[in-house]
């Protein structure tokens, strides 16, 4: 903030009465104001003249850096109807560094009565008030007190600047330094020495650069700068190392070729310690203008670019560093490569097309790429890739061992000292047609059946130069006739009336446009086996002891051998038979049989393929049998007798004549179903 004058004081005064400071103003009922705002004013007018009577504040403790500022609070006792007190008001210090008449910033605002003032310049005078403040209203400012800080030594100078160099010498430069309120009498330059381990002093004086001579060349020099007044010396600047010139560098080795194309050459070279840049100049003697600069700069290589192909061009270089440039290097001389040739002309077809062969020619490139062609290459195209048949110098051959009916694409490109060209376009040539090659064998698809084969082939890799049209299956079996099972499109079939357990041949050729092609290897397959077929009816009769005599003749095996019979049997008109015989013999005795009961039998033979089916039902009435036993008796109780009663007993086939009754040592004979028995005790 800067220093306030009176009016300002007044300004900020009037303010705080009209923004809500002292009191608000009040009216009459004729519209004049109350008399309690001219009450205010007078009581602000205090307050200011009060502040205003602070004295100028005292400097102690000065240095060249800071200084401790005191001062003392207005007389509040003078004014008693104010009530303020001292410990009421703060304070402000305004400082300047411009004298009485310069501008003031605040540099402290309190309620203390002193406070110190840092970061001061030496040997700078300087002016400063206090302003005391009370409840927002700020009193004039004290008297301005004057001082001056005193001088110190200088500040540390800056890095050294290197102005200049040569083999022997070295011209150094520094900037003035901020004399602290004294002036410099000299500047202190040293220079550190290897040998001693000390610092030398080079040069005193007061001007601002040196030149320090009889200097060694190449070498590594270190210094450091300090400035001088009557208060002392100044810290020492940074060390600074600077290096004395050397000789020029020799003549390098020439420029060594890394690689050469057919419009470029890639040259290289070495770069030395003593090398910091390269100059790289080429002869090209078509132009006549001798040698011309083509790279200037740091790298250790450099490309050649816009070359004529298959042309000599002469190289040299040259190495600069700061203290001059070499003599040139020895003339090298490099090649730019051959060019590649164009490619020939499209091929063409010599003669006529046969179905394994054919003659190709073509004509040389116009372009030869500055050489002679030393050879021509002719591709193939086989299997969707092109393979390479012939290479030479003739500009014709003939290509064989190929496939009939086939489209072949032949293509042509020729080698020189330069590369290979492109391949030329490419000639489309169409082989002649024959019949389809030998097929595979068909294969068996899944597990022969007993009366059907089904069988999966594949086409002849070699079709003719046509497309299969039909494929064949012959079948070939002992003592019957060859007959076609199959011909058509597809590759698969189903082989069906056969024989089971029978062997049988199966051969396969294909066809096309031109005829039929040769059959196949043999394919040998046995039929599957079947079930033995459907037995004859079982030839049964009937046996003393409830036993019934079976056989029956061996049905046809169908390809294995019978290895189990199965016998059943059932009993009434609905029957539900039951196995009363499974093994390899072809008889069987049934034991335990019903008396008098129609009994049925059927048969089932069996072997590796599964069982028959149920041979007709032989039927059979058993004979009669004695009766089976009654049905446990009932019984009526009486003190002297029992009635007795039971229910009817089986008959076995034979009609019941009578019962017997035993009771105790007595046999009773009945024909009826109830007996009585008396005299028994009670």
């Amino acid at each position: 903030a800067l220093l306030a004058s009176p009016r300002a004081v007044h300004q900020v005064f009037s303010w705080r009465g009209k923004k809500g400071g002292m009191s608000s103003v009040g009216t009459s009922e004729d519209g004049e104001e109350s008399s309690s705002v001219q009450d205010e004013d007078e009581e602000a007018n205090l307050i200011v003249d009060l502040l205003s009577t602070i004295k100028a504040p005292q400097v102690t403790e000065l240095n060249c850096r800071s200084a401790l500022l005191q001062w003392w609070p207005p007389d509040c006792k003078a004014t008693p109807e104010l009530e303020v007190t001292e410990a009421s008001i703060s304070y402000e210090v305004l400082l300047s560094d411009k004298g009485k008449e310069g501008k003031y910033k605040s540099i402290y605002s309190g309620a203390a009565l002193s406070c110190r003032i840092q970061d001061l310049k030496p040997g700078v005078e300087y002016s400063v008030c206090v302003t005391g403040w009370l409840e927002g209203l700020a009193g004039s400012a004290s008297e301005p007190s004057l001082f001056r800080t005193p001088p110190c030594e200088p500040d540390a100078p800056l890095k050294l600047k290197l102005v200049s160099r040569t083999r022997t010498s070295l011209q150094l430069r520094w900037n003035a330094v901020s004399d602290n309120g004294s002036p410099i009498t000299h500047y202190l330059l040293q220079n550190w020495q290897e040998g001693s381990k000390e610092w030398t002093e080079v040069y005193r004086g007061k001007g601002k650069q040196s030149n320090l001579p009889k200097l060694q060349p190449a070498t590594n020099y270190q210094f450091r700068l300090a400035a001088v007044n009557e208060c002392g010396q100044s810290e020492w600047s940074d060390e600074v190392t600077f290096c004395t010139s050397d000789s020029p560098p020799t003549a390098p080795a020439p420029p060594v070729l890394s690689e050469a194309g057919v419009t470029c050459l890639t040259l290289g070279w070495e770069q030395r310690p003593v090398d910091d840049e390269f100059t790289l100049q080429m002869d090209d003697r078509d132009t006549g203008h001798g040698f011309l600069a083509v790279y200037n700069g740091k790298d250790q290589s450099h490309v050649c670019t816009d070359l004529r192909r298959h042309t000599s061009y002469k190289f040299r270089l040259r190495a600069q560093n700061e203290e001059g440039s070499s003599q040139w290097s020895e003339e090298v001389s490099y090649r730019t490569l051959p060019g590649r040739p164009a490619p020939p002309s499209r091929p063409f077809v010599k003669g006529r097309v046969h179905a394994h062969y054919f003659k190709v020619k073509w004509e040389p490139p116009t372009d030869r790429g500055g050489t002679d062609i030393t050879t021509y290459t002719v591709q193939l195209k086989k299997n969707g890739e092109f393979v390479t048949v012939y290479g030479g110098l003739e500009t014709e051959c003939v290509l064989d061992r190929l496939s009939p009916g086939t489209v072949y694409e032949v293509r042509v490109c020729c080698e020189g000292a330069g590369g290979v060209s492109e391949y030329s376009d490419s000639l489309i040539v169409p082989t002649e047609a024959t019949c389809p090659g030998q097929c595979a064998p068909p294969r068996l698809h899944g597990k022969p059946r007993p009366y059907s084969v089904s069988l999966r082939w594949n086409y002849p890799e070699v079709d003719g130069g046509a497309p299969v049209s039909e494929c064949e299956i012959l079948v070939r079996t002992q003592n019957v006739e060859d007959r076609i099972a199959y011909r058509g499109k597809d590759t698969e079939c189903t082989v069906s009336s056969l024989s089971p357990g029978h062997s049988y041949t199966f051969l396969l050729r294909a066809n096309n446009r031109v005829g039929a092609g040769a059959w196949s290897e043999p394919l040998e397959v046995r039929s599957g086996n079947a079930p033995p077929d459907t037995p004859a009816a079982p030839q049964c009769s009937p046996r003393p002891g409830h036993v019934v005599s079976c056989c029956w003749p061996e049905p046809r095996s169908n390809g294995a051998p019978v290895t189990d019979y199965r016998l059943e049997m059932g009993h009434g008109a609905t029957p539900a038979f039951t196995t009363v015989y499974q093994g390899a013999q072809a008889s069987c005795d049934v034991r335990s049989i019903p008396p008098a009961s129609l009994c049925l039998f059927r048969l089932q033979a069996c072997n590796v393929a599964g069982w028959s089916d149920f041979s007709p039902v032989t039927s059979l009435v058993s004979p009669p049998a004695v009766p089976g036993p009654p049905p446990a008796p009932r019984y009526t109780a009486t003190p002297d007798s029992l009635m007795l009663s039971w229910g009817t007993a089986p008959d076995h086939g034979s009609p019941v004549t009578h019962y017997c009754v035993e009771v105790a040592d007595r046999s009773i004979v009945t024909e009826d179903l109830t007996c009585v028995v008396d005299n028994l005790a009670p």
